[in-house]
């Protein structure tokens, strides 16, 4: 499903000992619908890079965006929830909808899931922000990845 990595020097093996010189590599899914997407995100001393898939509509996936910052252009990273009224009221009305026709159960399956949402903020040091959205089941490693980066700034 999720994958996580962590790479340790490999002249100590200890991941505590040097902080700078380790990568982490976290994939997570960016829709509970679209779970073969992944999005690819990995962070060293030098900066943070990754892949987020486009799609369309939520729905049709269409090529993807590459992330790279330097580290030194980081100024923090944020891990937030958030939760959308508006998909839950919408999926909520193709739900009861649903008890009259069958098929308005998948839209209210898809606009249900994706109505809590978990996201990992990159803030630069000109106020810009780069939002990655995830699912809120990845969230605990959005959060492993922001502590992560947290370090490497820390000892920047």
């Amino acid at each position: 499903m999720t994958e996580f990595s962590e790479n340790t020097n490999p002249s100590t093996g200890n991941s505590a000992e040097s902080v700078l010189d380790n990568a982490m590599s976290v994939e997570v899914r960016p829709s509970i619908v679209l779970f073969w997407l992944r999005t690819k995100l990995s962070v060293t001393a030098k900066g943070i890079s990754g892949s987020v898939p486009n799609t369309i509509l939520g729905l049709i996936p269409l090529g993807s965006r590459d992330l790279m910052y330097p580290m030194k252009q980081v100024s923090g990273v944020q891990v937030n929830t958030k939760f959308s009224v508006s998909s839950l009221l919408f999926g909520g009305l193709f739900f009861i909808a649903g008890f009259f026709t069958f098929i308005t159960f998948i839209p209210a399956a898809i606009l249900l899931g994706n109505a809590y949402t978990a996201q990992l903020i990159i803030l630069n040091t000109g106020n810009g922000k780069e939002i990655v959205k995830s699912t809120w089941l990845d969230k605990a490693i959005l959060e492993s990845y922001a502590n992560k980066v947290r370090a490497i700034l820390h000892d920047l």
